[in-house]
């Protein structure tokens, strides 16, 4: 699929003759460049990634996997406690 240059000038004319007031101020929302930028970067790592990375050792990320699955546990318990205990909302009976 060819995407002309075209093409991207009406998506950034139409961003900015209609732009929303509500997140001017949002990351990455006051200009479409950014986006495009994020983008291209993802596509280059994505495809020199596994280029770059085939002849490298893997990392051993057990430790790591263990105490990210112990903080959302913490997190899922919170959010359980919040959910429930304070009644956030109303559960039907059966």
């Amino acid at each position: 699929m060819y995407v002309k240059t075209t093409d991207v000038s009406s998506a950034v004319d139409i961003h900015d003759l209609f732009p929303d007031p509500r997140v001017g101020d949002w990351l990455l929302m006051s200009s479409p460049y950014p986006t495009f930028v994020l983008t291209a970067l993802y596509l280059l790592i994505v495809y020199f990634g596994p280029k770059v990375m085939e002849k490298q050792e893997p990392f051993s990320l057990k430790n790591v996997i263990i105490v990210y699955n112990f903080f959302l546990v913490l997190l899922s318990a919170y959010m359980l406690y919040e959910v429930c205990l304070r009644k956030a909302f109303i559960i039907l009976p059966l």
